[in-house]
């Protein structure tokens, strides 16, 4: 098989469409630059399309005494400190513009009679001191849909190009500044040269590294791969936001039910022996809706860990308490969703685990999203870091990820505007290109599956919920001989059509990326030693503010990975004292 060539220049170029990346593209072209948008699928909106339940912003109409500023030091608290106070404010100032804009579109928001957004009560959404939730009027589980549907047609008004069904596989630097990034078409098999002043990383996180994810099937760490890669600096990826699924029965694996609304309206959480168990972890909390949602997460992987699971390896979410007329209206999808899997949620409970929902490191860029390293780098929503710290709040994903797709924009247009096209090194364009040609030239190897499911059992057994050094040594290093050893003998099996072999083209670039990043977050987990937030090891169970009170950066050096750790980017007096 032949794969065409095609070259095609921009001022920005934006990587994934979903509500980062679109808001990113909307903001740089309203601003003068020439916009190109890839989207590694043929439809628009990332893992902004599987946003339920609602998205926090700050705009005050449910307490006029909630504002940005506000809403930062929660987070900042929520996430054990480890966010980036800059990165924070800026994102969540941005996200109040966005959310006023989406207004203005007609997003089909819940509202008051007075025409204010219904943000909730106070204590409504744990962590937040003040109600800034933002719902869909009616049946609330499809935020992200209804962001999608008014964000869709303002990118088509603006005549911002659309190339689908690219994946991006390399960046372009040159002179430690972005110099544009190389695709596959895996549809039409072409490679193409993208030259660009600026390059915006919107691809979303890395769900499919672990055995359970409720991420689309795409998701797989393309752009934290390609940003190392490139020399960029990345933190805080020993951090991830684990959200319980449903993962039993097969037909139902990877929902996301959204537990905490449950909990919240009377759900309650058992293990096998019919124990309501988050009472043994966290005595103080009234419920399991009060708890944080690593706190949730942490009871129900500790009562699997130890065997109290049910015989899935699972727990049990218990809804019959949960008011029926509720269930029945504003959750009548998911009722209808387990009914056709033979499961009565007015009396039957869900099965759950904790799953990858929301990564929490990437990127580390200043308070405008550029890399600190390479010059017109630019990162938003999951790509980028210092957003959520070690825990994230409910809500804070959608939220930040619309504040930072602003902000990127806004710097995308001001680098571009000020920055002539930069030269392209064509040995980093053919390199690419063998690269990929070797994967699908070559007639016998690895298939990508078996490099996927190996980094999938190798992470889910030793960066869950539950870490400890010596299987995380372990991981290193098998991760570490899986990218020397098997990563470069990926192969595409010559039986199969055309469009077949591309698909598994793409599948193979997708596993190499996995690899690397199973390697980049288990060599994070093994260098900090405490637990915090989401990251828990059992070999050192408290959390050590007087030693690790820092973020942990990584990036590539010519003979391995490099780490090193620095203080956190936070106001002195925000900081706990002990």
């Amino acid at each position: 098989m032949r794969l065409n060539e095609k070259s095609v220049e921009t001022d920005v170029l934006v990587i994934g469409t979903g509500a980062a990346g679109c808001f990113a593209a909307m903001k740089a072209h309203d601003l003068g630059a020439r916009v190109i948008m890839v989207n590694k699928v043929p439809w628009l909106g990332g893992s902004t399309m599987i946003a339920r339940a609602g998205y926090s912003a700050a705009v005050g109409d449910s307490d006029p005494r909630d504002n940005a500023d506000v809403h930062t030091l929660d987070t900042l608290r929520g996430g054990d400190y480890m966010g980036n106070e800059k990165v924070l404010k800026a994102a969540f100032h941005k996200n109040v513009d966005a959310t006023h804009q989406l207004i203005e579109w007609g997003a089909n928001f819940r509202k008051k009679a007075d025409g204010r957004l219904d943000q909730g009560k106070e204590g409504n959404v744990a962590g937040h001191t003040y109600p800034r939730a933002v719902r869909v009027a009616g049946d609330f589980s499809h935020i992200g849909k209804s962001i999608m549907d008014v964000v869709q047609p303002q990118i088509q008004k603006r005549g911002i190009e659309v190339i689908s069904n690219v994946m991006i596989t390399k960046l372009l630097t040159v002179e430690d500044s972005i110099a544009g990034a190389v695709g596959l078409n895996w549809r039409e098999g072409t490679l193409l040269r993208f030259n660009a002043k600026v390059v915006v990383v919107a691809t979303g996180g890395t769900g499919h590294m672990y055995k359970y994810t409720d991420n689309p099937a795409y998701m797989t760490g393309d752009g934290y791969a390609m940003m190392y890669r490139a020399g960029g600096e990345l933190v805080d990826m020993e951090f991830c936001d684990f959200q319980l699924g449903v993962y039993h029965p097969q037909e139902m694996f990877g929902y996301p039910p959204n537990c905490g609304i449950w909990m919240m309206s009377g759900g309650i959480l058992l293990n096998r022996n019919g124990e309501r168990f988050y009472r043994k972890y966290f005595p103080n909390r009234a419920n399991e809706g009060q708890c944080l949602r690593t706190e949730i997460n942490k009871a129900a992987a500790e009562e699997i860990l130890d065997g109290r699971g049910s015989p899935n390896g699972m727990v049990y979410l218990n809804c019959s308490n949960v008011p029926r007329d509720w269930m029945m209206s504003a959750r009548a999808d998911m009722v209808s969703h387990f009914k056709r899997a033979g499961i009565d949620l007015t009396w039957q409970p869900m099965e759950l685990a904790p799953g990858n929902h929301t990564y929490l490191g990437g990127l580390k860029i200043d308070e405008n999203a550029e890399s600190m390293t390479i010059r017109g780098l630019i990162a938003a929503g999951e790509a980028a870091g210092g957003w959520g710290g070690s825990n994230r709040l409910g809500g804070n994903a959608v939220g930040a990820a619309l504040g930072l797709g602003v902000l990127a924009g806004e710097s995308a247009a001001k680098r571009s505007g000020s920055t002539a096209m930069p030269r392209i090194v064509e040995g980093q364009v053919a390199a690419e290109y063998e690269r990929i040609r070797g994967i699908l030239d070559r007639t016998e190897g690895v298939r990508a599956g078996t490099i996927k499911k190996s980094v999938q059992e190798l992470i889910q057994k030793s960066a869950w919920l539950r870490r400890e050094e010596h299987e995380l040594t372990a991981a290193v290093k098998e991760l570490e001989k899986i990218g020397e050893n098997e990563v470069p003998r990926l192969f595409v099996p010559k039986q199969g059509k055309e469009m077949q072999r591309l698909l598994w083209l793409r599948e193979a670039l997708e596993a190499a990326n996995l690899a690397q990043c199973g390697e980049i977050v288990a060599t994070a987990a093994l260098t900090r030693k405490e637990s915090r937030g989401s990251h828990q090891r059992v070999d050192y169970p408290n959390t050590d503010n007087k030693r690790w009170l820092k973020n942990i950066v990584l990036w590539q050096e010519k003979k391995g990975m490099g780490v090193r750790t620095e203080p956190v980017s936070i106001t002195k007096d925000f900081l706990p004292k002990e």
